[in-house]
């Protein structure tokens, strides 16, 4: 049977960890370019698609007024500035739980302001594709 000893650490944690705070990597992604117009590439395929779109929609998603329902929704929470997410991406992690939080309030004063029912924020809570911290709160009691 083979025993093995403890042998004390020999690292210096406290020279490790100022050796890499001082060696910062720099950011190198603010230089990226990309090799190709997604937009235009995409927009290209979908202009010579055959499918009719509104059509397709209709067939997957008519059914309990979904397409109505968002219709709505979408009309009232697009006129809403804090549902732009064109720099989300952008944004630390507790900005974004600040920002899931800000709108998860928003929400919940849309719901009185337009008297939306449960579907109505279901439906909310679906476009806005991000977890609410009412979201417990809403599911056991709303």
């Amino acid at each position: 049977m083979l025993r093995r000893t403890a042998r004390p650490c020999t690292y210096n944690l406290d020279a490790l960890r100022s050796a890499s705070e001082t060696r910062a990597m720099p950011d190198f992604t603010d230089h990226l370019k990309p090799v190709h117009d997604g937009t235009a590439t995409l927009q290209a395929e979908r202009d010579g698609s055959a499918i009719q779109v509104d059509e397709l929609a209709k067939h997957l998603l008519s059914r309990d007024g979904f397409l109505q329902r968002q219709e709505k929704v979408l009309r009232v929470l697009s006129r809403e500035k804090l549902f732009k997410k064109d720099q989300q991406l952008n944004l630390s992690r507790p900005e974004r739980y600040h920002l899931g939080l800000a709108r998860a309030k928003a929400i919940q004063r849309l719901i009185r302001r337009e008297g939306w029912d449960h579907a109505d924020y279901s439906m909310a809570e679906y476009l806005n594709d991000e977890m609410s911290p009412y979201f417990l709160h809403m599911s056991m009691f709303g």
